[in-house]
């Protein structure tokens, strides 16, 4: 069952599990008087009516059996990450070190909805531009000499296939880091419908032309100005990606810090 709470500017945000929100609710982000309605058109309650006290201070809100609180070296209390009856994630835990962050954005590859922070996007950005020149090698290699093979159509349907996936996971990974920084990444998304044009554009002249071209010449067939309109949208788009995270939990998820 997904839930949404009401905003202090009277914005729904959503949609959050009952783990997410009452994580939430004992970090102090919400409290029991936000008003939550479950997905599906209820009615807005305040978050203290949806679950009872005693459910608050340390009864699992799925299976309502008792779960003690830990403390750490520090003496501070926090409730486990998992319930130890029913195993149901009470605490989101996030990874904190750049390894663990890149393994978690990879896990998430082609999700396109939640937060990912600066820490999960730029190891993992590295990580795709370092693939880029092995794909441009392997579209030259698997392109070259196949035209007029009775092959080459279907060598053609995998590069591109390769090419539109290794988009798609860029296109993931930076729509979550815009959400996480709490924009919607409009101008991701015409950046990304535009590359994926300009994809289609090469292949189709590789196709009719049947002639497979290098990635050099192929950027030469491209028009200076097209070139320059594209670097341009992934330099504002970049930026974008750089700005700070929002500390508080958001249309598109909880805080990930």
């Amino acid at each position: 069952m997904s839930y949404y709470y009401l905003s202090p500017e009277n914005k729904p945000c959503g949609p959050f599990s009952k783990a997410e929100l009452l994580y939430m609710l004992r970090r102090g982000e919400l409290t029991t008087a936000t008003l939550v309605a479950r997905d599906g058109g209820e009615a807005w309650k305040h978050l203290g009516h949806l679950w009872n006290e005693h459910q608050m201070r340390g009864l699992c809100p799925f299976c309502h059996e008792t779960v003690e609180v830990q403390t750490d070296a520090s003496g501070n209390s926090a409730t486990p990450r998992e319930c130890p009856h029913c195993g149901e994630v009470l605490r989101p835990v996030y990874p904190e070190c750049w390894v663990s962050c890149t393994a978690h954005a990879l896990s998430r590859m082609f999700c396109t909805r939640g937060r990912a922070s600066r820490r999960e996007f730029w190891p993992t950005l590295f990580l795709y531009a370092l693939l880029f020149p092995v794909m441009c090698i392997l579209t030259v290699i698997g392109l070259m000499g196949a035209e007029g093979e009775p092959g080459f159509i279907a060598k053609l349907v995998i590069v591109i296939g390769g090419w539109y996936g290794y988009l798609a996971a860029i296109y993931s990974l930076t729509m979550r880091r815009m959400h996480d920084a709490g924009f919607k990444g409009i101008l991701t998304r015409f950046l990304f419908i535009y590359l994926r044009v300009l994809l289609a554009v090469q292949f189709v002249w590789i196709y009719f032309g049947q002639n497979p071209m290098s990635i050099l010449s192929i950027l030469q067939e491209v028009t200076i100005f097209m070139v320059f309109f594209a670097f341009v949208l992934s330099i504002i788009n970049l930026f974008l990606c750089s700005i700070a995270s929002d500390k508080k939990p958001n249309s598109f998820g909880p805080t990930v810090h």
